[in-house]
């Protein structure tokens, strides 16, 4: 004989206290409850369409304190701010407010910060004066390939980050291919030209000028007839020799140059 098991029923007004473990079926609405330690508990039923009923949804309702529109402070985990100036550092300005730190005056500047105080900004020439750096020696180097021109309408040039001392250019050998009929000179890996400067200033060199420098060997062997000619503008300084070879400048040639101030 089958044997037919039921659960409590009624009206969900109805519906007495369930003990412990014990369902019951609230038979106006079709809710399903069952006894937990304080009162019924509403059993989650999906719908013929396998979702869950929004009157079965859990609510909650925002107190008075609570932000659920508008701008979240500092102070509840946002930001305080409805918007930020794109590419400027962020930073708190007081415990509960940030801001935001303007650009620097002059590119290339490092952020910096004292003991207390917000941060700021220092130019580069700044910090190496902050350093005690401003009588430390300045190197800087690089390379550039020959294009064969010479010449006072032919000048050859280089820019530095500041103004050279002393200016070496060397080039070389081995740095061509043989189709390039180049017949390689013992001396290309060791001769190199000296600028020396008239004044640390060069303050009597103008735009125009071009001052004679004889060219020297590496092994202080002079070469009389051999002269380079220079000039200097801000960081850069521009030369031109009577030919190629003597400006430094012959076509294809890989040359180095070290700069020191």
């Amino acid at each position: 004989m089958a044997v037919k098991i039921q659960v409590k029923r009624g009206t969900k007004a109805g519906l007495p206290a369930l003990a412990p473990g014990e369902y019951g079926l609230a038979t106006d609405t079709g809710e399903l409850f069952i006894g937990g330690p304080n009162g019924n508990i509403q059993v989650a039923v999906l719908g013929s369409d396998h979702k869950l009923p929004s009157e079965q949804m859990p609510t909650h309702n925002h107190g008075a304190g609570d932000i659920n529109s508008g701008i979240l402070g500092v102070a509840r985990g946002g930001t305080g701010k409805g918007s930020f100036d794109v590419n400027r550092l962020i930073y708190p300005s007081a415990a509960t407010t940030l801001a935001q730190l303007g650009f620097p005056a002059v590119a290339g500047s490092v952020l910096r910060q004292g003991t207390s105080g917000a941060p700021y900004w220092t130019s580069p020439a700044d910090l190496i004066s902050a350093l005690g750096l401003t009588n430390a020696a300045k190197i800087a180097t690089g390379s550039y390939v020959g294009t064969g021109t010479y010449g006072a309408s032919n000048p050859c040039s280089l820019t530095f980050p500041f103004m050279p001392q002393f200016l070496w250019i060397c080039v070389r050998k081995n740095l061509k291919t043989a189709s390039d009929n180049y017949t390689p000179l013992d001396t290309d890996c060791l001769f190199s030209r000296q600028v020396y400067q008239d004044s640390v200033d060069r303050g009597h060199i103008t735009s125009n000028d071009f001052l004679k420098y004889q060219t020297y060997h590496s092994v202080s062997v002079s070469f009389p007839n051999q002269f380079i000619y220079f000039r200097a503008q801000n960081n850069t300084i521009f030369w031109y020799g009577t030919d190629a070879d003597t400006q430094c400048n012959t076509d294809l040639l890989t040359y180095y140059w070290i700069a020191v101030a």
